[in-house]
C-alpha cells in the first residue's frame, strides 16, 4: 500500500483506480464545513432577531429621558409614575441626563422609551446636528421662558444700550426674539418665518440693545454682569437664582410646546401605543395646572 491510501495503482495501465475512501473523505470535509456555515448563520440570525424582539416590545417598564437641569420635569415624571401609570399597566423609570444629545441618541436607539424634555424645533435641531431618529408625537406642557436680572425691575427699565443674553442655539434663539418683538422692545423681519428667526432678522431695535448670544445653562452664572438673561425658569431654579430676579415670564406660544418624543422606528411598538394614552390623560394637564409653576404650564395655557 502506498503512502495514497486510497488510490490503487494498476501499473500495465497508467491510470489509478479510486477505492472510494477518498471521496468519502472530500465529501465528509465538505458535510463538516456545511454544517459549520449552517450553524454560523442561525447564531447570527437569532441574535438579529432578539436584537429586533427587544428593540420593538419596551415591555412594561418604560424609561422617559430628562434633563438633569429640569427640575420640574423629574416632579411631572414621578407624579406620573404614582398616580397615572399604574392604571395604564405601566411603569414609568425618570431618567436624568444632563447632555441633551445623549437624551435624543438613547430615545433613537431605544435606549429610552421617550423623553418629554423638548419643543420640535430643538428636536429639529438635534436630528439635524445628530442624526437622529426620533419625532414628536403629543404636546404635554408650555414652558415658562423668562427673563432674569440682578440689576433692573422691568423690562420697561432696561436702559438704551442694555446687553441682553439670548440663547446661542437657533431654536431657542427664535423663541426669545419673538418674545422680544411681542415685548414691542425690537422688530423681526417679516418675511422669516418666525420660529426660524436669528439676529441677523433684527430690522429694528430703537433702543440699542447689543443682544449677546449664551448657551442657556451659562445664563445664570453671567447674570450680574448682564443688564437681562433670556432662558427657561429651571435653568435659574437649578442655579438657586432668587426668583425675584424674574423681571418677565411669558408663556411659550404652541409652537414650542414640549413633546412627548419617541424613536421613530418604535412608534408602533404596542408599549408607545401605551404611552401615549397615559400622556393623554387629563389628570397631567390638572397637576400642571397646579404644581407645575412657575417652571411649566398646561397646553391650554394662554
Amino acid at each position: 500500500m502506498s503512502k495514497n491510501e486510497g488510490t490503487k495503482h494498476d501499473p500495465n495501465r497508467g491510470y489509478s483506480i479510486d477505492t472510494g475512501k477518498k471521496k468519502r473523505r472530500n465529501l465528509l470535509t465538505g458535510l463538516g464545513v456545511l454544517i459549520l456555515v449552517v450553524a454560523v448563520a442561525v447564531v447570527v440570525i437569532n441574535a438579529t432577531k432578539g436584537d429586533d424582539a427587544s428593540a420593538k416590545n419596551f415591555g412594561d417598564n418604560l424609561k422617559i429621558g430628562y434633563n438633569s437641569a429640569f427640575a420640574s420635569e423629574q416632579r411631572l415624571l414621578e407624579f406620573v409614575n404614582e398616580e397615572i401609570a399604574p392604571d395604564y399597566g405601566l411603569t414609568i423609570e425618570p431618567v436624568s441626563i444632563a447632555d441633551p444629545q445623549q437624551i435624543d441618541r438613547s430615545v433613537s436607539e431605544g435606549i429610552l422609551a421617550g423623553t418629554i424634555y423638548e419643543h420640535k424645533h430643538w428636536m429639529n435641531f438635534q436630528k439635524q446636528s445628530g442624526g437622529f431618529e426620533v419625532e414628536a408625537v403629543l404636546p404635554i406642557y408650555k414652558w415658562a421662558f423668562a427673563v432674569y436680572s440682578d440689576k433692573h425691575d422691568s423690562l420697561e427699565d432696561l436702559p438704551d444700550g442694555a446687553t441682553i443674553a439670548v440663547p446661542d442655539d437657533p431654536s431657542n434663539q427664535s423663541q426669545a426674539l419673538w418674545q422680544l418683538e411681542k415685548a414691542g422692545l425690537i422688530k423681526l423681519d417679516p418675511d422669516v418665518d418666525p420660529w426660524t428667526v436669528q439676529l441677523a432678522d433684527v430690522t429694528e431695535n430703537p433702543h440699542n440693545y447689543n443682544l449677546k448670544p449664551l448657551g442657556l445653562a451659562v445664563m445664570p452664572r453671567a447674570l450680574q454682569n448682564l443688564d437681562a438673561a433670556m432662558s427657561y425658569v429651571d435653568f435659574f431654579d437649578s442655579a438657586d437664582v432668587p426668583a425675584d430676579k424674574e423681571i418677565a415670564s411669558p408663556i411659550a406660544p404652541d409652537e414650542f410646546d414640549a413633546q412627548l418624543v419617541i424613536g421613530t422606528k418604535y412608534a408602533d411598538d404596542p408599549s408607545i401605543d401605551k404611552l401615549k394614552e397615559l400622556w393623554a390623560d387629563p389628570r397631567i394637564q390638572e397637576y400642571i395646572e397646579k404644581e407645575g409653576k412657575p417652571a411649566i404650564f398646561p397646553v391650554t395655557a394662554g
